[in-house]
């Protein structure tokens, strides 16, 4: 259990998560999940999450669609060409939006049941039955969209290097994640969900990670929230930046 920044290894105690324990990992403020001592069957696992994804999707399709057109679309602005990379595609429908508005898009997915239900919906568009850490390509990428998947890595230096040398230069990742202050707020009675989630990093540190990978031009978003009547407040739901090669 290392800091992904500085490889510190100094840690402090932070919360209980059911039988883990999360640890704050250096001098940052990065929670990591101890699951040292217990396996788990990552292509298992996600296949077993795979129906609550798919039924999740075809409930919301209307407004999933519409996120991911909006987010395509200032991918479409920002790349440096039209091939685009989705890390953990889920049912495809943001390789779908991407394709619409000119991107070549490939997406690669752990869950056999994902990619089957995206090849089967979406026939024209590239899907790969594989863990990033499994992906093998020469091909170089004008953006990559990485969505809700740096939480549930193991590595993540080794993770986002990877995404940072599939990059062309001036290349640009789209990356979301959710914020440490989303549980940290409520005194963490919200389960940090170990042992599919391992990682969480806030809107300040995951800046600092991905400027110690070699990305620039770093933009990390903060949701605000408006209620009728009374103050707008900041919303720590969670962390959406993109960062430039």
């Amino acid at each position: 259990m290392q800091c992904p920044i500085t490889l510190s290894t100094e840690k402090a105690f932070l919360a209980d998560d059911g039988p883990y324990k999360w640890y704050e990992v250096g001098p940052h403020g990065i929670a990591i999940a101890d699951i040292s001592s217990r396996e788990l069957d990552e292509p298992e696992y996600q296949e077993s999450m795979s129906a609550n994804y798919i039924d999740d999707y075809l409930t919301k399709w209307n407004s999933k669609f519409w996120r991911s057109l909006k987010r395509a679309f200032v991918l479409r602005l920002l790349a440096k060409n039209s091939r685009l990379l989705d890390i953990g595609s889920n049912v495809g429908l943001f390789c779908r939006s991407a394709k619409l508005l000119g991107f070549r898009p490939t997406g690669i997915e752990i869950s056999r049941s994902l990619i089957e239900f995206s090849r089967t919906k979406f026939p024209t568009i590239e899907f790969i039955n594989c863990g990033f850490e499994n992906f093998e390509t020469t091909e170089k990428f004008g953006a990559i969209y990485c969505s809700e998947v740096l939480e549930h890595t193991t590595d993540p230096r080794a993770f986002t290097q990877k995404i940072y040398d599939l990059l062309v230069p001036g290349g640009v990742l789209y990356l979301t994640t959710p914020s440490l202050l989303q549980y940290r707020t409520n005194d963490f009675f919200t389960p940090l969900g170990a042992p599919d989630h391992k990682i969480y990093f806030d809107h300040e540190n995951i800046k600092l990670f991905l400027q110690s990978i070699g990305f620039r031009k770093i933009t990390v978003h903060r949701s605000v929230k408006i209620r009728p009547f009374k103050r707008p407040f900041i919303s720590h739901k969670g962390i959406k930046c993109f960062a430039f090669k």
